[in-house]
């Protein structure tokens, strides 16, 4: 079942080169227990109309434990990354929700990544 992690610890932006260009977003966390899985998922949010703030949002989420499991106590790392194919023109920046917090990373100071393009085979 999917759920929102414990906390989120961090959240980077960079701009991939294409055409158009793309937005990839990574963020970083703790899930309270053992049990989840190593990688989570950023899930956007809708908008009818643009947020206000420029800040588009996203859930922090990943496949928890079933209930009927034992599991380790204590907190453990989690990442997901997200790739935003439009970067809206009024884009400043980003906000990941967690179940116990939330960061904001501002789009201007993200850096620009080329994408590798490989070939199989021929």
């Amino acid at each position: 079942m999917l759920k929102k992690i414990h906390e989120v610890t961090d959240v980077k932006l960079a701009t991939l080169e294409s055409f158009p260009p793309k937005l990839l977003i990574t963020a970083s966390g703790t899930v309270p227990t053992g049990g989840w899985s190593e990688k989570g998922e950023l899930i956007e949010y809708i908008y009818i109309t643009p947020p206000v703030d420029g800040y588009y949002e996203f859930d922090f989420v990943g496949e928890s434990p079933s209930p009927d499991v034992i599991v380790t106590q204590g907190l453990k790392p989690i990442v997901a990354t997200f790739v935003l194919n439009s970067i809206p023109e009024d884009l400043k920046g980003i906000k990941v929700y967690a179940s116990c917090s939330s960061k904001k990373e501002a789009y201007n100071d993200s850096p620009t990544l080329a994408l590798e393009i490989i070939r199989v085979g021929n």
